[in-house]
């Protein structure tokens, strides 16, 4: 069985931009900046990390969220966060 990878994402207090905490513990609204769990500890510290930075007011409401790799970069499974991470939509 696969396990599902996943990434924090959140909103950047300061400007409100979809925001992901990076491996270096920044946040970066590139999301193959990102850094990606490859399993429930590691997600949940993650998670833990992101919401020092809520306390801080740097961001709100982090979240983690599933992601998938499409070649080599993060790209989330839910058509939402999909939306969050690379810009709304547009139909001319």
């Amino acid at each position: 069985m696969k396990i599902q990878q996943q990434m924090v994402l959140a909103s950047r207090l300061r400007d409100g931009r979809a925001a992901f905490l990076t491996r270096e513990g920044n946040w970066s609204v590139d999301i193959a900046s990102g850094a990606v769990a490859d399993d429930p500890e590691q997600a949940a510290a993650l998670l833990v990390r992101a919401r020092q930075d809520e306390q801080r007011n740097l961001v709100v409401d982090p979240y983690l969220v599933d992601v998938r790799i499409i070649k080599g970069r993060p790209s989330p499974v839910d058509w939402r966060e999909r939306i969050r991470a690379e810009g709304p939509t547009t139909t001319v």
